[in-house]
């Protein structure tokens, strides 16, 4: 079979789910991992906006990422990504190694996600299948969940077992992580399809740009619930003695990685449905409202520091399906735009601006209180999206 035959089924779940694990792992376990490694909060989220860098600059550098050298830039970044976590468990008690190697874990994270973006799209231009983008979706999914919850667990148990050492249980994490991008790297090299070149894109319809959107729409949406989502998790596993929830890892990873996770996809695809249905117009204030939920459970959680888990996991889940469903006009608006990369770095920046702020807010504070800011700050998706609410090409 050649490399024009081959079925993407074949490579589409396991492509899309070492790019999500990898996401996952730099984004979100890194939190957790420098926390226990005995950072203050305000440095760990400075580290982690850092890590948003690349995908910041990606509308700068992606042209250089060429279409016919999709599938080397994968096989390349997948390989050393295993010799990346690998390194990362010998250095892991160093703490300038520790953040060094995280940087460039994330640097080729974001290579790694422009390759695989290039290959799908380049290989289902012409039999674009409902049942791919199904399988796309169903195995970042799992990324998410296999990351944030079965291997926050895996850490949370071998801590138990090995009587809370801090280094052993994360140094056995990162080696499976490690064997795991080496197995996807082989796989990927042997069924990757190769010869893809660039093509002519179909002519689309007229696309507004960012102008006509507006950048204040594009940063200033996402960036209250952005303000409590990184602080929200070093929240939940916390001691109690400085505000947090103190979920133990096992506990973080059910009720986030499980519980969470599946909120978030009914409330996205709840979300996309009805604007496919209906369009943006009709729904954009309601989900513009629906944005002020998240801050307002996490305001909550801070205020009554619950100890019962399943009245926090049923907080989690009415907040993470609320954020699902009112961030779907967000993503509507940004696959409608002509330069929708410059979009998704103005996407990245409010991030990593609301991660810096949400750490120096919590050492000044406190948890209850960044909450609170960032619910009074939840007007902004409002505010913003009063800005396009007249823009007829994004119905």
């Amino acid at each position: 079979m050649t490399s024009e035959q081959r079925n993407p089924l074949l490579w589409l779940s396991t492509l899309y789910f070492t790019k999500g694990i990898a996401y996952v792992m730099v984004m979100f376990l890194s939190l957790i991992m420098l926390k226990q490694m005995g950072l203050a909060n305000e440095a760990v989220l400075s580290c982690v906006a850092l890590f948003h860098v690349p995908w910041i600059t990606k509308f700068w550098w992606k042209p250089f990422v060429l279409p016919q050298h999709f599938t080397l830039w994968i096989g390349l970044t997948e390989f050393l990504l295993a010799l990346a976590f690998a390194a990362l468990s010998f250095f892991i008690s160093t703490m300038w190694m520790l953040i060094t190697i995280l940087s460039v874990i994330a640097i080729l994270t974001a290579v790694h996600n422009v390759a695989v973006d290039g290959l799908y799209r380049q290989v289902t231009r012409d039999n674009h299948l409902m049942a791919f983008a199904r399988v796309k979706e169903l195995a970042r999914k799992m990324a998410v969940i296999i990351g944030q919850g079965v291997l926050v667990m895996v850490v949370g148990n071998l801590q138990v077992f090995y009587r809370y050492d801090r280094f052993y249980p994360w140094q056995a994490t990162l080696y499976i992580l490690a064997g795991l991008f080496l197995l996807a790297c082989m796989w990927h090299n042997h069924v990757l399809p190769r010869g893809y070149h660039q093509r002519e894109s179909a002519p689309h319809r007229a696309l507004p740009s960012l102008k006509d959107v507006g950048a204040a729409f594009l940063f200033f949406y996402p960036f209250a619930v952005g303000l409590q989502a990184k602080i929200g998790i070093l929240f939940l596993m916390d001691t109690p003695s400085v505000g947090g929830l103190g979920l133990s890892p096992q506990e973080f990873g059910l009720v986030m990685g499980t519980v969470g996770i599946l909120g978030l996809t009914a409330g996205g695809m709840l979300g996309f449905r009805m604007l496919r249905r209906d369009g943006l117009t009709r729904w954009l204030w309601p989900m513009a409202f629906l944005m002020v939920v998240p801050c307002a459970v996490y305001a909550l959680l801070g205020y009554w520091e619950p100890t019962n888990l399943a009245l926090v996991g049923l907080g989690i889940l009415l907040e993470q399906t609320s954020y699902g469903f009112g961030f779907a006009a967000y993503l509507w608006v940004l696959r409608h735009v002509h330069n929708r990369e410059v979009g998704k770095s103005v996407m990245a920046l409010s991030v990593m601006v609301s991660c810096l702020f949400s750490g120096l807010l919590q050492m000044a504070v406190g948890y209850y209180y960044t909450f609170l800011i960032a619910l009074f700050l939840s007007v902004l998706p409002l505010v913003s999206a009063w800005t396009i609410r007249k823009n007829p090409t994004l119905k």
